[in-house]
C-alpha cells in the first residue's frame, strides 16, 4: 500500500509540520504504528551537534531533517517520488504507477521562473516559494540547461521530459524577495540548493516555551528568562505548581542509590541509625521524597518528603544516544554562577545545554575521578555516563563527550540524598 500525504509548500508533508520538536513527530509515529511500520534514527555518535539528526522512513521514500541543536524539523526531503504519493490542491502525483516528470510537476504547481542547471551534479532545479524539486538530466541533454533562457516546462529535443528525483520542503523566510529577484542559470544552482539545504526552522511563536532560555544559578535555583518565572531552593509543591503548572507525572524515590557516598556520618547511636534508616531505605510514601516530572520542560524538580521543599533540580538536554532520549524536551539552560538574579555573567563563566566536557571544565576547573552510572545495566544499547561532581552541581557526561543532563542542589541539603 502506497503512502498518500497532503504537501503545503513551506510548511508540512502529511502531519509533519516544519518546526515540530522531535518529541512530539516521535509521538505521533509512535500512536500511529500501522502508518509507520519502520523507522530509521540516524545521528553522528561523536559529533551530534554537528550534523543533522534524521528519521528515515525507508518504506515511503522520504526522511526527516532536524536542527541538532534545536532539535526542531527544519527540512523535509522526499528522495523517492515511486514510494510516495503526495496530494496538492486536488491532484495527486507519485507512487510506482507513474514516473513523475517535469511537465507533470510544473502542472501541478503553476508557473514559477526558469530553473536553474547545476552543472557539476547534472541536476536541474525547479524553484518554488518553500519548495525545490530536483530533475536529473541525462549527459547527452545537458547542454539544454545551460542556456540561461531555457524554456520551461522542460522538455528534451527527443520529446521527454526529466522525471523528478528529489523533492524538498523548506521554511522561506522571505518569500517576497525570492520571487522578486529570481535566481537561474548554472552559477545560481549552487547557492539555492545550498540555501534549501541549510534552511533553518521556522520561528518560534513569542511566548512559546519551547527552548525557553533557563538560567541554573549554583547555589541559588532556577530563573525562566522569557517568562521570568524563578524557583529557589526551598520552594514548595504549590510555589512550582504556580508557577509551571501541573507536573507530567509525579516519581516517588524508592531507593537513594548514591546515598553510600554521603559525607556524613548516618548512623552514630542506635537511635539515629533507626531514624537514618527510615530516612534512607524510604519508610512510607509519605516520608519518600518525590520529583515533579516536567517532560515538556525538560525539568525534574525533587522535594524532600519530610519538609516538602526542593532539595534538586535536575536539567535534561534530550541527548540522542543517551538511555532517557524522547523521554523529555530539551532544556535550554545555562549554569551561571555568581548573584542573584542577574548580575551579567561572561560567557566563558557558563555552561550550556550544548557544552562538551572540555568546555566544561575549561569553566569549572578539573574534576576528580567521576562516578559512572549504568542505567538499564544491559539492556541499555548505549553505554554508561559519567556523573562528574562540583560544589552544588553534577554533570551528567557520555562517552562522547557531550553533556546529558545537569543536577543541581543547595549546600544546605545533602549532598547524595
Amino acid at each position: 500500500m502506497v503512502f498518500t500525504v497532503e504537501l503545503r509548500p513551506g510548511n508540512s508533508l502529511g502531519m509533519f509540520a516544519l518546526g515540530m520538536p522531535v518529541s512530539e513527530v516521535l509521538k505521533h509515529i509512535q500512536d500511529n504504528e500501522d502508518l509507520y511500520p519502520r523507522i530509521e534514527i540516524k545521528y553522528s555518535e561523536q559529533e551530534p551537534l554537528d550534523h543533522d539528526l534524521v528519521l528515515n522512513f525507508p518504506g515511503s521514500g522520504f526522511h526527516l531533517r532536524f536542527d541538532p541543536c534545536t532539535q526542531r524539523l527544519r527540512l523535509i526531503e522526499i528522495y523517492d517520488v515511486s514510494r510516495i504519493q503526495v496530494r496538492y490542491a486536488n491532484s495527486i502525483v507519485g507512487g510506482p504507477e507513474s514516473p513523475t516528470t517535469f511537465v507533470q510537476m510544473y502542472s501541478l504547481f503553476g508557473p514559477t521562473y526558469p530553473g536553474s542547471f547545476d552543472s557539476g551534479r547534472n541536476v536541474y532545479l525547479l524553484h518554488y516559494p518553500g519548495l525545490l524539486l530536483l530533475f536529473p538530466i541525462p549527459a547527452p541533454y545537458a547542454s539544454c540547461c545551460m542556456n540561461l533562457q531555457a524554456e520551461v516546462p522542460l522538455e528534451f529535443p527527443d520529446g521527454t521530459t526529466p522525471v523528478v528525483s528529489r523533492l524538498c520542503v523548506y521554511h522561506c523566510r522571505d518569500e517576497a524577495s525570492s520571487l522578486s529577484q529570481p535566481s537561474t542559470g548554472v552559477h545560481a544552482a549552487p547557492h539555492i540548493l545550498s540555501r534549501v539545504v541549510n534552511a533553518a526552522p521556522p520561528t518560534l511563536h513569542p511566548g512559546s516555551s519551547y527552548m525557553e532560555k533557563v538560567e541554573a544559578w549554583l547555589g541559588r535555583g532556577l530563573r525562566f528568562v522569557g517568562s521570568e518565572r524563578a524557583m529557589e531552593f526551598g520552594c514548595t509543591p504549590q510555589d512550582v505548581w504556580a508557577d509551571l503548572g501541573a507536573p507530567g507525572g509525579i516519581t516517588y524515590k524508592n531507593v537513594d542509590t548514591m546515598v553510600i557516598h554521603a559525607k556524613q556520618e548516618m548512623c552514630t547511636s542506635g537511635a539515629n541509625s533507626t531514624a537514618g534508616a527510615a530516612g534512607v531505605g524510604g519508610g512510607g510514601a509519605s516520608s519518600r521524597d518525590y520529583f515533579y516530572n516536567y517532560y515538556r520542560l525538560g525539568l525534574d524538580v525533587l522535594f524532600d518528603g519530610h519538609l516538602h521543599e526542593a532539595k534538586k533540580f535536575v536539567l535534561h538536554t534530550n541527548a540522542v544516544g543517551h538511555v532517557d532520549f524522547n523521554t523529555y524536551l530539551k532544556c535550554n539552560f545555562v549554569v551561571r554562577r555568581g548573584a542573584w538574579p542577574g548580575e551579567e555573567e561572561q560567557a566563558e563563566d557558563s555552561v550550556g545545554a550544548d557544552a562538551t566536557w572540555a568546555r566544561i571544565q575549561q569553566v569549572m576547573g578539573p574534576a576528580q575521578r567521576p562516578a559512572v552510572n549504568v542505567s538499564g545495566s544491559a539492556c541499555n544499547p548505549f553505554g554508561p555516563t559519567y556523573m562528574y561532581g562540583y560544589p552544588n552541581v553534577v554533570f551528567e557526561v557520555m562517552k562522547n563527550g557531550h553533556l546529558a543532563s545537569v543536577t543541581l542542589w543547595k549546600a544546605e541539603y545533602p549532598t547524595f540524598g
